[in-house]
């Protein structure tokens, strides 16, 4: 989606109501009153809102901006679930720490096989750290964890074991 000019989302915030708790948007409608705005986004799985002009905004930038003001560069969702757009699971991020809290595709998130045993490396600021081998995944993917909150913080995405 191309970059949309402030102006659009200052136009949509004036016809919409944000429920920070529940995440969604709401339009009045003259006959029937207030109804829930947006829809999912098949390819992306965000939701999107048309209001107030010709544009689709993402409801999670919109959101932001009714809440702060401005829309950030970037914005994470916290718990890496697209369509949740509730106050809390959204924060302004730089696109480093939006990509360090992404799911992974593997079971373990950092963890690989390496000749007889598992290994686990993760990257930060563009360099790989080696963490070393293991006997198991799940040992692999807890010294995945350990790093990740050192070198991460609070956009770590840690793997469940």
């Amino acid at each position: 989606m191309k970059s949309i000019d402030e102006s659009e989302y200052k136009k949509a915030a004036g016809l919409l109501r944000y429920d920070p708790k529940s995440g969604l948007m709401w339009r009045e409608y003259t006959s029937s009153g207030w109804k829930v705005s947006g829809c999912v986004d098949r390819q992306q799985g965000y939701v999107l809102i048309k209001a107030g002009g010709s544009k689709l905004l993402k409801a999670h930038r919109l959101a932001t901006y009714i809440m702060e003001g401005h829309v950030p560069q970037v914005i994470d969702h916290i718990n890496g679930i697209r369509n949740d757009n509730r106050w809390c699971n959204l924060r302004g991020c730089t696109h480093a720490e939006n990509i360090r809290n992404q799911k992974s595709l593997k079971k373990y998130k950092g963890v690989y096989a390496r000749k007889d045993r598992r290994a686990a490396s993760i990257s930060y600021n563009g360099i790989s750290h080696y963490l070393g081998r293991f006997q198991s995944d799940i040992d692999a993917a807890k010294a995945y964890n350990e790093m990740a909150i050192k070198l991460h913080g609070k956009f770590a995405r840690l793997n469940i074991v």
